[in-house]
């Protein structure tokens, strides 16, 4: 990152810059509500506040357009807010993504969005408590999770929902579409679950239910309603998707298959070509998520 990455490339015309970078800012899960103000010291290994300025003031130099915060619980970095407002006063745009297990109080999303923060994200893998919650293992997280949304909403702070999609919830795919509109969420982000073990691969999706589900997504992208639409939308770990789209859009009048690529289902480390990740944390809190 020490040189400038919004030039456009001699051969390819593109800028040469990552579209977001995703800084996971800690391990830790305080399972109690406190103040991001009132945290306890910095974990050793994780960035301090000067190296995380100067991440920042780079994210600024390359004109990348978003920055993600993640992790195991980024409200347990005490400096939280300073950081979000030295990268809003430089016109860094940031996001920050709450596992399930953190319970988030009245008055931290107000903080939050007065110190610049543009999008809060949530994990919400199924349409009902049941689904969600087994899917993490805790009962109560479904729940948890609605009121954070509730309590983003209040002050009128836009939403995105993460989605792991796998053949455990497969088949909620529209129930999900429909709550995620009735929610008003801003952004939709679904994974497709990466097997980290071979003998989990059963749980990934083969290449025909990859097809349906890019069906079903591209289908609610372009629904309208009088009084509601669902979410914009984007996926992971599914990098031919937008390929398909194309296809779809060129061949709207024709009878023909809306992906035939034969590695729809081989979704893997591509899939993060356009993302960088600066990481701090530990394998157990990326059982979800493919590797780079």
């Amino acid at each position: 990152m020490g040189q400038p990455a919004a030039a456009v490339s001699k051969t390819s015309g593109y800028r040469s810059r990552p579209l977001q970078v995703t800084w996971e800012v800690t391990n830790s899960i305080n399972w109690k509500p406190v103040s991001p103000r009132s945290r306890a010291a910095r974990e050793f290994q994780q960035f301090s506040t000067a190296e995380g300025f100067h991440l920042i003031e780079q994210i600024a130099d390359m004109h990348v357009p978003l920055l993600a915060l993640t992790g195991g619980d980024p409200l347990g970095r005490p400096d939280l807010l300073p950081l979000i407002e030295f990268a809003s006063e430089r016109s860094v745009r940031t996001s920050l993504t709450v596992l399930p297990m953190v319970k988030i109080e009245p008055g931290i999303t107000a903080e939050l969005k007065a110190c610049g923060l543009m999008r809060a994200a949530f994990w919400l893998n199924g349409s009902t408590p049941g689904l969600h919650d087994h899917f993490w293992g805790m009962p109560g997280l479904y729940r948890r999770t609605m009121e954070s949304i509730g309590l983003c909403h209040e002050v009128q702070m836009p939403v995105q929902v993460n989605t792991m999609l796998s053949r455990r919830n497969f088949q909620n795919l529209d129930p999900m579409i429909e709550l995620l509109t009735r929610l008003d969420v801003s952004l939709w982000h679904v994974f497709f679950y990466v097997p980290p073990k071979r003998e989990e691969a059963g749980e990934m999706l083969n290449a025909d239910e990859h097809e349906e589900v890019f069906a079903k997504l591209y289908a609610a992208s372009r629904r309208r309603t009088s009084r509601s639409r669902p979410p914009k939308g984007s996926t992971i770990n599914a990098i031919c998707y937008s390929s398909g789209c194309a296809n779809r859009e060129e061949n709207s009048q024709k009878r023909l298959p809306f992906l035939t690529l034969p590695e729809a289902s081989m979704m893997g480390k591509g899939s993060y070509s356009s993302t960088l990740v600066v990481r701090h944390i530990p394998a157990d809190f990326c059982r979800f998520r493919a590797e780079m």
